[in-house]
């Protein structure tokens, strides 16, 4: 059994949207899922367990899709045993974006966490998290999510510090936003080119996901393929993104005139 789990240090970086699009590819590679969902909602369902909805009506059933619900460390040990006596191939993790108690024994639970960004602040600020919350023995990757253009993915990859990044990214698309009122990534109607592709790397960024939890345990990090940027300055958690800044000011005015 491999358990993911999605972690960021700020809210609204796609971290629950990158667990709807990594269970549908694994659903499609035919593997047994449980999603944990950490969260907080004040009353009624989590989006989580709405989307669990929608994903059993279109034929998804307890036995290869569940979602639960986790709201102390005690529940948690309950609900990983349950997932090993159900014999489920990957428990996905969604946090909320504040190291609590429960988060961080989640974290030391882990095979590996995946920490999404979808801006250069966010991967700055998630890095300088995982510095300071990442259990020594437990790899983190980078997750891309949100971006537009080849020239924004390549800038927020080399904002990540001390990690290294997927290889795949979840872009902006409306495919994504439609997966959550429909349920199914690959059962969402008609695309256009753009959701075709952000469909495509879906799938490649589960097959990724796999990959890596497969060779979690062989302590070379990172594997093969995969680089980690050095800071290019220090003091404070943003000064790696400042100096980024300083050097690349075309990103910057691109991106204010936009």
């Amino acid at each position: 059994m491999q358990i993911i789990t999605f972690f960021a240090a700020k809210g609204g970086v796609g971290r629950t949207t990158a667990v709807r699009a990594t269970a549908s590819a694994l659903l499609w590679a035919h593997k047994r899922v449980l999603i944990l969902d950490l969260t907080s909602v004040p009353k009624g369902l989590t989006p989580l367990q709405e989307w669990q909805n929608l994903m059993a009506a279109q034929g998804f059933g307890q036995k290869q899709l569940s979602v639960q619900l986790v709201r102390d460390i005690e529940h948690l040990a309950f609900a990983l045993r349950f997932a090993e006596r159900e014999k489920v191939d990957y428990v996905l993790v969604d946090t909320p974006n504040r190291p609590t108690d429960l988060v961080l024994d989640t974290l030391r639970r882990t095979t590996i966490i995946v920490a999404p960004a979808n801006g250069d602040t966010e991967a700055a600020l998630v890095s300088e998290a995982m510095d300071r919350y990442q259990p020594v023995d437990v790899p983190a990757y980078g997750l891309i999510t949100g971006v537009r253009s080849t020239d924004e993915e390549r800038f927020v990859r080399s904002c990540f510090v001390g990690m290294p990044t997927l290889k795949y990214t979840l872009p902006r698309s409306d495919l994504f936003r439609r997966q959550s009122l429909r349920g199914d990534l690959f059962l969402t109607g008609s695309r256009d080119q753009n959701e075709l592709t952000a469909e495509s790397k879906a799938r490649h960024l589960g097959e990724e996901l796999m990959m890596i939890c497969l060779r979690a345990h062989i302590k070379h990090h990172p594997p093969k393929g995969y680089t980690v940027n050095q800071p290019l300055a220090t003091g404070h958690p943003l000064a790696h993104l400042r100096e980024l800044h300083r050097r690349n000011p075309q990103i910057i005015a691109t991106r204010s005139a936009e």
